[in-house]
C-alpha cells in the first residue's frame, strides 16, 4: 500500500518527565571500516539525531576520534555484553570472512542472540544474515535495508539469479518476496523505497529528492532507523506498534532530511500537504543531511 501521513501518527513521542536515557532508547552501532570509515561516521551521526537516549559505537579509532569532535555524547562501547534495544550492523564494512574476522564473529553473534532486541543489517553484513541458522523470531527482529545491487546479490543467495534493473522495474515485488524468504522486514532502497515484512505488509515511502543518490546516504538511513526502532523498541515488544511502521518512518525522516539539506523538499511537502516549495536545489551534503534530522522529525510529528 501507499504509505500516508496517517501511519506515521504516533511515532514521534515526546519525551516524558518520567523519562531517562535508558528509558528512550539504546542503539548499539557497529559499522564503518579501515576502508570505508566514513560509514561509522554517517550512520552513528545519524543514530545520535533522531531522539534515542543512549548511543553507543565500536569500529575503527579514526571514527572514534572524528565522532568525538562531533558528538561528544557517543559511547564507545558497544558489543553483546552491553544492553543494546537495537543495533545497526555491516555499514561500510567489506563483508564477514569466517572464524578470524573478529567483527564478523561479533556481528553473527550479535544476530544469533538477538531475544528483546531488534536490528538494522546493512551493506556487509547483508549476505551473512541470509545465509545464518537464526530462528523465526530473530529474523523476524531484523530489518535488512539493501539497494538493488545488493538485493540482487541477496536473490543468487536464495537460489534466483536476477539483475538490478529486472527488480528495479518491480520493486513491491521483490521486497515481498525477499522478506517472505529471509522473514525478516526489507526495506528496499529505490527511487522509491518499499517496506515489506514476512506478514505481506507492505508500504511504497513516498519519493523524495533524487540528490540522495549518493554515496552515504544509506550508511544514514541504517544510523537513523537503528535510533528509531531503540526508541520505539518497548512499543514494537508490546505490540502497540508494528515494526515495518516504524521503518518506513525512519525512510520518511530520512527523504526530508534529505531534501532540507539540499534545499529540495517540494515532492515531500506535497506528500505532507505542506504549502512549501523549494527552489534552486543543489548538491547534498551528506554530513549536513544528518544535522537536519532533527528538523524533519519536527515537521513529520506535527
Amino acid at each position: 500500500m501507499q504509505l500516508t501521513v496517517e501511519h506515521l501518527a504516533g511515532l514521534f513521542p515526546e519525551p516524558l518527565a518520567s523519562d531517562s536515557k535508558y528509558t528512550r532508547g539504546i542503539v548499539g552501532l557497529i559499522t564503518g571500516s579501515d576502508e570505508y570509515p566514513g560509514a561509522g561516521v554517517l550512520s552513528t551521526c545519524a543514530a545520535a539525531s533522531c531522539g534515542a537516549g543512549y548511543v553507543r559505537y565500536s569500529g575503527p579509532d579514526r571514527v572514534v576520534q572524528t565522532l568525538l569532535g562531533l558528538h561528544p555524547e557517543v559511547v564507545f562501547s558497544a558489543s553483546p555484553d552491553h544492553r543494546v534495544d537495537a543495533w545497526v550492523l555491516g555499514s561500510g564494512y567489506g563483508g564477514l570472512y569466517g572464524a578470524n574476522d573478529v567483527r564478523g564473529t561479533q556481528i553473527r553473534h550479535i544476530l544469533s542472540h538477538l531475544d528483546q532486541a531488534y536490528a538494522v543489517v546493512d551493506a556487509g553484513a547483508l549476505e551473512s544474515f541470509a545465509t545464518m541458522e537464526l530462528t523465526p523470531q530473530q529474523r523476524s527482529h531484523c530489518v535488512i535495508t539493501p539497494h538493488m545491487g545488493e538485493a540482487a546479490r541477496l536473490y543468487t543467495v536464495l537460489g534466483e539469479r536476477v539483475y538490478a534493473d529486472q527488480l528495479a522495474n518491480n520493486p513491491e515485488y521483490a521486497a515481498a518476496y525477499m522478506a517472505r524468504q529471509l522473514g525478516c522486514t526489507v526495506v528496499l532502497k529505490g527511487a522509491q523505497t518499499v517496506v515489506a515484512c514476512a506478514d505481506g505488509t507492505s508500504f511504497v515511502c513516498p519519493p523524495a529528492t533524487h540528490r540522495l543518490a549518493t554515496a552515504g546516504t544509506g550508511d544514514v538511513l541504517a544510523g537513523l532507523m537503528g535510533g528509531m526502532l531503540a526508541l520505539h523498541a518497548q512499543m514494537i515488544q508490546a505490540g502497540e506498534v508494528e515494526l515495518a511502521r516504524v521503518a518506513a518512518a525512519a525512510v520518511c525522516v530520512h527523504s526530508y532530511a534529505a531534501g532540507l539539506a539540499a534545499h529540495d523538499t517540494e515532492e515531500m511537502d506535497e506528500w505532507l500537504g505542506r504549502t512549501r516549495r523549494s527552489a534552486h536545489s543543489h548538491a547534498l551534503n551528506v554530513l549536513q543531511m544528518t544535522e537536519q534530522i532533527p528538523a524533519a522529525i519536527a515537521v513529520m510529528s506535527r
